[in-house]
């Protein structure tokens, strides 16, 4: 984690104002010694700002990610490995199942499939010609 440019300030100005060694500051400010003496060795040299995290360029793009919403709004009963196979043949970027799966997430779409489940036998009046009603407020005792 990257701690903020207002976070090394302070804990350079501690150390130039001599309100603790660099052992103290960083169990105050709950760091290492040596992040403490990194920021100080930043300081002198004249830059304390955070570096930018390199990270690794997401496999399916903002493009990527409108293609995929559009596959799965079209197809929505596919399965993963389906949604898959769909988006390399139209895209041609093969991606896997945990990836596709979080590209899901971040889309805010499920992947909900047809039920084969009757939802009339919810209703009460189903369930009583049924026989697995209970009426409410009777005690089963």
């Amino acid at each position: 984690m990257t701690t903020p440019l207002a976070v090394r300030e302070k804990i350079v100005s501690a150390y130039k104002m001599d309100l603790g060694s660099q052992s103290e500051l960083a169990e105050v400010f709950n760091l290492n010694e040596r992040t403490v003496r990194r920021f100080i060795q930043k300081d002198r040299q004249g830059d304390l700002t955070p570096k930018k995290g390199t990270g690794r360029r997401p496999s399916i793009d903002e493009d990527g990610l409108s293609t995929l919403e559009a596959i799965v709004l079209n197809e929505p009963d596919k399965t993963l490995s389906e949604y898959c196979s769909i988006f390399e043949s139209i895209v041609g970027i093969f991606v896997s199942l945990p990836v596709m799966c979080r590209a899901l997430k971040k889309l805010n779409l499920r992947r909900k499939k047809k039920s084969f489940y009757a939802q009339e036998q919810d209703r009460p009046d189903v369930k009583k010609k049924r026989g697995f009603y209970i009426q409410p407020g009777r005690n089963e005792s």
